[in-house]
C-alpha cells in the first residue's frame, strides 16, 4: 500500500513539473497578422480597438516572449490590425505589456521603428 502511494505521489509530481515545462502559450493565425510598432510610432487614420494588457511567465526572456503573443492574440480578436506597445515592465518572474489594439485601414510603414522588437525594450 505505501509503495502505491509512494508511486502514486511520484507520478503526480513529474506530471506536474512535466506541463509546467512544457506549458506554451501559441500565437494564433490571425495573431500572426498582427503588426507590432513602438509608442512612437505615428498611426494616422487608425482607430483604438482596445487597450491591451497581457502577463507573460517563466523568467525574463521567455516572459517577454510570452507576454507580446499573448498581446498580439488580445490585439487580434479585437479586431486590431496594429499593436501599439506602451509599456513593459519585467522581473525575474514575469512581464506585463500594456498597449493599445488598433485598426488601421492603410497599411503603416514601419522604418521608423522606436524599439526593438526582439529584445521588447521601449524607449521612452
Amino acid at each position: 500500500m505505501t509503495a502505491s502511494l509512494f508511486r502514486l505521489g511520484l507520478l503526480l509530481s513529474l506530471g506536474g513539473l512535466t506541463a509546467c515545462a512544457t506549458s506554451s502559450v501559441l500565437l494564433s493565425p490571425k495573431g500572426q497578422e498582427v503588426v507590432v510598432v513602438g509608442n512612437r510610432t505615428q498611426l494616422p487614420g487608425c482607430s483604438l480597438r482596445s487597450e491591451v494588457r497581457a502577463l507573460g511567465l517563466v523568467g525574463t526572456a521567455n516572459s517577454r516572449h510570452q507576454a507580446l503573443i499573448k498581446a498580439r492574440n488580445q490585439a487580434a480578436e479585437a479586431g486590431a490590425t496594429h499593436l501599439q506597445l506602451e509599456h513593459a515592465e519585467s522581473n525575474r518572474v514575469s512581464t506585463t505589456l500594456v498597449g493599445k489594439a488598433l485598426f488601421c485601414v492603410e497599411d503603416i510603414a514601419l522604418e521608423d521603428q522606436d524599439f526593438n522588437l526582439d529584445n521588447l525594450y521601449i524607449l521612452d
